[in-house]
Formats: structure tokens, C-alpha cells, sequence
């Protein structure tokens, strides 16, 4: 992830440890991934149990780079709100 905004400059990481909230986000994220996998290995495929398993275990380790990144960047935008002229004052522009 980058240090900084490339449009703003806004610090991508406001404060020390700001992204341990983001293991919240992260972990809703796979919850979500989990029921989907669920609801369509057990009642659309109707595929047995262990199937669930070995398929939502491969989906989350592929999914895991995306996860990761997507809940860094939900959760801040939570806490950051965007100014869209914040780029037009700025002095690296």
C-alpha cells in the first residue's frame, strides 16, 4: 500500500497501529465469503459436507490478497473523509 495518497498527499496510514481495526473489517469480509460458500456448496450444488471445506479453504486463500487489501481500504475510508479539492493545493502538484 502506498504512504501516501498520490491526488492529496493524505497519509495512507493516519496513525501508528490505525490498521488493527482492519482485522475486523477483514474478518466480516471472510465471514460473508464463508456463507456464500456454504449456501452454494450445501443447497444449490447440494455437494456432501467435507466439500465445503475443501472449497471455502481454496476460495479463502485465493481470496486472501483482495481480503486483505479491500479491508485496509474500507476501513479507512470510515475514518478519512475524502475532500475532492485537496489535490488542486497541493505542493507536490
Amino acid at each position: 500500500m502506498n504512504k501516501t495518497c498520490s491526488v492529496c498527499g493524505q497519509p495512507a496510514e493516519p496513525e501508528p497501529g490505525f490498521y488493527y481495526g482492519a482485522m475486523y473489517v477483514s474478518y466480516g469480509l471472510c465471514v460473508a465469503v464463508c456463507g456464500f460458500n456454504f449456501i452454494l456448496t450445501e443447497f444449490i450444488l447440494k455437494l456432501p459436507a467435507y466439500s465445503f471445506l475443501v472449497v471455502n479453504t481454496l476460495i479463502l486463500i485465493l481470496l486472501w490478497p483482495l481480503v486483505f487489501r479491500y479491508a485496509r481500504v474500507l476501513y479507512l475510508y470510515l475514518f478519512v473523509r475524502f475532500d475532492p479539492n485537496a489535490g488542486k493545493n497541493n505542493k507536490l502538484n
